[in-house]
């Protein structure tokens, strides 16, 4: 009976022996490596528990840091690790790991100059020395496998100190089905988040016994903000946002790096680019290129179709550079030149690079131009900007693009061209430029001639054919009713006896009209084209003056003036006799005139208008609260009126100190005085057509009603009334 206990007594005790240690254990471990991480790894680390689950060959580990080497600074934490070994694979020869998951995993990464902060971390090649015999023959059949790998919300932050610039990835999640590798091919499967929308899907493929791997890369919503700071040492640029959205198929060999192709598609939504002072340099709703094939190896490039959708640009020039070239400054200031052998290898590339882009299209883009080099600001906008170019590679001697755009206050741009990478001199162009108010580029006659330019529709034929040895070139001007105001102080004009010469080239109908035929052989020495036209052209503005009515006021015995400009009074809401009588004068000519074509462009001081339109609310006001004696229309109330003072020291004794104007510009609001402002400038248009068109029975092909353009408006313009422009259907 005593020998059966014994029997039963020793393995029982070794049995609890062992479960003890093996309870232990984690414990023992986890303690050894808390109390020994500086001998062991030269590093700081706390790690709060860490259990081992031996029937489940399963690992879990909670609240790990490992510092920095000041003991203080977090450089890798996690909140919780699962490792679950597959011990049953095994018995097939394969190494298997059925889960890893990693929960709110931090890592810093620190670029010091000429170190990271993890070097110390990283063993001497001494130790890594690995004999021939302990390497694995290569006709083993080794098999290993990862399943079900996750990554739980991790951050990854890298400071690169040489640039202070600081890259961080918050929210990371990853989910990896499987990592499997033998001897012969692997797969896996990547998709992770990066940031709140940002999704990234890898699919790769590597076959070993091929040398070649195939990798599907995908994109959703990558905030492109997030690589900001990378630019920032190239470009003058404080923000870069858009959404990335690819599909990209990348193919290639293990043995040759170079051997990659390329196909697919990406597409950046929402693009915005602003430089660091704020300001947009550039957008696009949409901008997408899809590639057929891009053979880094074989220096082949073909693009099927690059589509921008609603692209904007800002371009300013300012008096010592323009916004693109200060956006641009810090990537010259770090160019570097080539070496002789870089010139070398890129000309040798050149020889066999090749490429091909089968369509570009620009779709409702916008460019908004501005110049501050002159007397005063210019501003312009060219808008619902198409465009389609096609088959562009340098082979093609004729790559065909054709273009329209509109420029401000209804001008059009529209044209063809065929021209060639290889052979500059083979060109063909064919361009029109119709009703381009020329009133908008006042600034620059000011600027350049001493006059503003008041009206005038510039119109343009261009075709050009040239090879080589020969050019055709016939350019048609017209440029309708052209007119400029009175002489300016600019210093920087030019004297030109500009009304005299623009009396003497104007036709029985006002308007400048002519031919320049021009042809030569594009291969003589000092032949230029762009010269000859624009010589040509700038006697045409040199000249460019106006007396457009006269002919029409002997025709009504009237004076020219009286056509050219219709006065009214401010906040003037109805037409007086002076404005009838002219206007009767032009329906009178109209009569006479059925080819003819009135163009009313109403001109006003907005400052001033909405400031009278603000004293005559207040006063209204006045005359309604107190209902004075003798007064029935607030004009008949002076400004210095003290029974209107006492009232508008009442309703703001504050603004004591201002002009009345002012006091009544605070006491209304600009909501109002807006609506109030748009409903007289309507009103004005609507009585105009109303007395032409109805009460004068004329023709409404014959009257257009023309806005003006606020911005770049003269001096000359800035009073109420109509400017009046005649041309011919």
């Amino acid at each position: 009976m005593a020998n059966v206990k014994k029997r039963y007594l020793i393995p029982g005790i070794i049995t609890l022996l062992l479960f003890i240690i093996l309870f232990f254990l984690s414990t023992v471990i986890k303690n050894y490596l808390v109390n020994n991480s500086q001998q062991l790894i030269g590093r700081k680390l706390t790690l709060e528990e860490l259990h081992i689950n031996y029937f489940k060959v399963q690992l879990n580990a909670h609240n790990f840091t490992l510092f920095e080497e000041n003991k203080k600074d977090t450089f890798v934490y996690f909140k919780e690790l699962l490792i679950n070994y597959d011990p049953w694979k095994m018995l097939s020869s394969e190494y298997a790991v059925a889960q890893i998951r990693l929960i709110e995993p931090y890592i810093y990464i620190e670029n010091q100059g000429k170190a990271f902060n993890f070097d110390s971390l990283i063993p001497s090649s001494d130790s890594l020395a690995t004999t021939k015999d302990e390497l694995p023959d290569g006709n083993d059949s080794v098999k290993f496998s990862i399943h079900n790998i996750e990554l739980v919300k991790g951050k990854f932050l890298y400071h690169d100190r040489a640039v202070n610039n600081l890259l961080e990835f918050d929210k990371l999640n990853l989910k990896l089905p499987l990592i499997a590798w033998d001897s012969r091919s692997s797969e896996m499967g990547v998709e992770f988040s990066i940031g709140e929308r940002g999704i990234v899907k890898i699919e790769a493929e590597i076959d070993q016994q091929l040398a070649a791997y195939n990798i599907h890369f995908g994109t959703e919503n990558i905030q492109l903000n997030s690589f900001t700071n990378y630019l920032k040492d190239y470009l003058y640029i404080s923000t870069l946002n858009g959404l990335l959205q690819s599909d990209i198929h990348v193919k290639g060999s293990i043995e040759s790096l170079d051997n990659i192709v390329i196909n697919g598609v990406a597409r950046i939504d929402s693009l915005q680019i602003r430089d660091n002072k704020g300001s947009i340099l550039a957008s696009a709703r949409t901008a997408q290129a899809k590639m057929d094939t891009l053979d880094l190896g074989n220096m082949r490039y073909t693009i099927n179709k690059i589509y921008i959708n609603q692209p904007y640009i800002s371009a300013v020039l300012e008096k010592d550079m323009s916004n693109w070239e200060y956006f641009l400054t810090p990537y010259f200031a770090n160019s570097v030149q080539a070496t002789k052998q870089d010139s070398l290898i890129n000309s040798k590339g050149k020889e066999n690079l090749y490429y091909r882009i089968d369509t570009l299209v620009v779709n409702n883009g916008q460019v908004q131009f501005a110049d501050h080099t002159l007397n005063r600001p210019f501003s312009y906008k060219i808008s619902d900007i198409n465009m389609e170019m096609n088959t562009l590679t340098e082979l093609n001697d004729a790559i065909p693009l054709k273009w329209a755009m509109r420029f401000n206050n209804n001008g059009t741009y529209k044209g063809e061209t065929h021209f060639s990478l290889r052979t500059p001199l083979n060109l063909f162009y064919q361009a029109q430029i119709n009703n381009l108010d020329m009133h908008s580029f006042s600034p620059y006659t000011e600027y350049y001639l001493g006059y503003p330019i008041i009206s005038g529709l510039f119109n343009y034929e261009c075709s050009l054919e040239m090879t080589p040895r020969h050019l055709k070139n016939d350019n048609h001007l017209l440029v309708k009713e052209p007119e400029f105001g009175r002489k300016t102080n600019d210093s920087t004009a030019h004297k030109l006896p500009l009304k005299l010469a623009l009396y003497l080239i104007k036709d029985a109908k006002d308007n400048v009209d002519f031919d320049l035929p021009v042809t030569g052989n594009p291969s003589e020495p000092g032949f230029k084209l762009g010269p000859l036209i624009w010589k040509t052209f700038g006697k045409f503005i040199a000249k460019t003056a106006t007396q457009p009515f006269s002919s029409l006021g002997k025709l009504v015995g009237t004076n020219p003036e009286q056509l050219k400009h219709i006065p009214f009074e401010y906040t003037q809401d109805s037409l007086r006799d002076e404005q009838i009588n002219t206007l009767d004068k032009i329906a009178e000519i109209l009569s006479k005139k059925k080819d003819l074509i009135f163009t009313f462009r109403q001109e006003l001081a907005v400052d001033e208008e909405m400031s009278i339109l603000a004293s005559k609310t207040i006063k209204n006001k006045y005359i309604q609260d107190t209902k004075p004696q003798k007064i029935e229309h607030w004009k008949q109330i002076k400004d210095q009126d003290p029974l209107f003072l006492a009232y508008l020291n009442q309703l703001s004794p504050e603004t004591t100190a201002q002009t009345i104007p002012q006091r009544c510009l605070k006491l209304v609001s600009k909501t109002d005085l807006a609506v109030t402002f748009k409903a007289l400038y309507k009103k004005r248009n609507q009585l105009l057509r109303d007395y032409l068109l109805t009460q004068k029975s004329c023709d409404a092909t014959s009257i257009i009603l023309q806005n003006v353009d606020f911005n770049n408006m003269p001096q000359d313009l800035k009073k109420p009334g109509y400017r009046v422009v005649v041309s011919i259907k």
